[in-house]
């Protein structure tokens, strides 16, 4: 995942469906897991565990499925400003340019 620096974190409203299977402990787990993984983008260990609760982790993977998709959608829109910024930066220095080479044949 790449690391994007942002000061907070959405959480899907339909992440509850797994809570009645959780119990609060395990609710615990899942939001530390999901704020370490925002903030560091780090695995919890029992991810991929095989004797792990399968609620907690279908209810992690669809957090960060979420999560990811978040991060693409806010790259994607940063790097098309970026681009556009560019392009008009382009434009303005080529009026410029255009605009000194017409005072200098006077």
């Amino acid at each position: 995942m790449t690391k994007i620096e942002k000061d907070g974190f959405l959480c899907p409203k339909d992440l509850d469906v797994y809570f009645r299977y959780l119990d609060n402990s395990q609710i615990g787990e899942l939001f530390l897991a999901i704020f370490i993984y925002e903030r560091k983008g780090e695995l919890p260990e029992w991810y991929e565990a095989v004797d792990q609760c399968l609620a907690l982790v279908i209810a992690f993977a669809t957090y960060k499925a979420f999560s990811d998709r978040m991060n693409r959608r806010y790259i994607d829109k940063v790097e098309k400003r970026i681009a556009a910024a560019k392009e008009r930066w382009e434009i303005y220095n080529r009026e410029i340019l255009k605009s000194e080479g017409t005072k200098d044949a006077t």
